[in-house]
């Protein structure tokens, strides 16, 4: 039979098993204080980092418009002004007014004149300017007329002439009663055709000065005419620029009874 040789179990004396454990205790708390310390680290950088970031409050938003009303003392001029003034005529009445405090194109109309006085005076002078032109085509056709027939007469008056200086021309071959017969009738066809022609120049003068005062009529009449049209193409006032449309006050009734202006009421030239 064989043997076999084996090794022995050691047995710890209790003093050295007592410092193993004490000092795998220490290691743990070690370890423990530094896992508590470098949580601790951790915790705070983070606070620290979360300090750092910047948090803005939010909100939902919506388009729309955003009104701020904001009290404040002072005056509020316009870096640009333009007056308006009412044209130059009689008579005006506000027929429409826009209104004020509203924001105006360039050339948009702002203020009617009342202009139906003015179309009854356009048409009367209309009238008035027909007549006139119907009774100077009438003096110039009938200064034609009188001119032919005086042309005419004169001529006449020229053939009586000659007639009369052929027959004095005979005078030779005639009896002398005939020859001074002839004489007179040439004396009295000479005088004839003065007559005549200052006649004729009497008609044209007449004729002439008739057609000018005529003339003179029309003229003023076709005045009157485009000086009504004139005027009621300024009835309406038109924005002269872009901006925001403010009247003065109304003064007619004195200082202390100033009111806007209104349709309705009259406006006097040049306001």
């Amino acid at each position: 039979m064989s043997a076999v040789a084996g090794t022995a179990p050691v047995a710890m004396d209790p003093g050295r098993r007592s410092n193993f454990w004490r000092r795998v205790r220490a290691w743990l708390t070690i370890l423990f204080v530094l896992g508590l310390v470098g949580g601790a680290s951790a915790g705070i950088y983070r606070y620290r980092q979360s300090l750092n970031v910047i948090t803005y409050p939010v909100a939902p938003a919506r388009q729309g418009d955003f009104l701020v009303i904001i009290r404040c003392r002072g005056d509020l001029k316009a870096e640009r002004s333009v007056e308006i003034y009412a044209p130059r005529m009689p008579d005006l009445r506000i027929a429409w007014l826009a209104p004020a405090g509203e924001a105006v194109k360039q050339g948009s109309p702002i203020i009617r004149f009342d202009s139906s006085t003015a179309q009854q005076q356009l048409q009367q002078k209309e009238a008035v300017l027909r007549q006139s032109q119907a009774t100077l085509d009438q003096a110039l056709a009938q200064a034609r007329i009188t001119a032919e027939q005086d042309k005419s007469e004169l001529a006449d008056a020229g053939f009586t002439v000659e007639r009369a200086r052929l027959e004095v021309s005979k005078q030779e071959t005639v009896s002398r009663l005939q020859g001074e017969s002839a004489a007179v009738d040439l004396k009295i066809a000479e005088q004839k055709r003065k007559v005549q022609e200052a006649t004729v120049a009497l008609h044209a003068t007449a004729d002439k000065s008739k057609i000018a005062s005529l003339t003179r009529l029309r003229d003023q009449a076709a005045a009157d005419v485009d000086l009504t049209k004139t005027r009621i193409s300024q009835m309406e006032l038109k924005s002269p620029i872009d901006g925001i449309l403010v009247f003065a006050s109304n003064y007619s009734q004195g200082w202390m009874n100033a009111k806007p202006f209104k349709v309705g009421d009259n406006v006097f030239a040049g306001m």
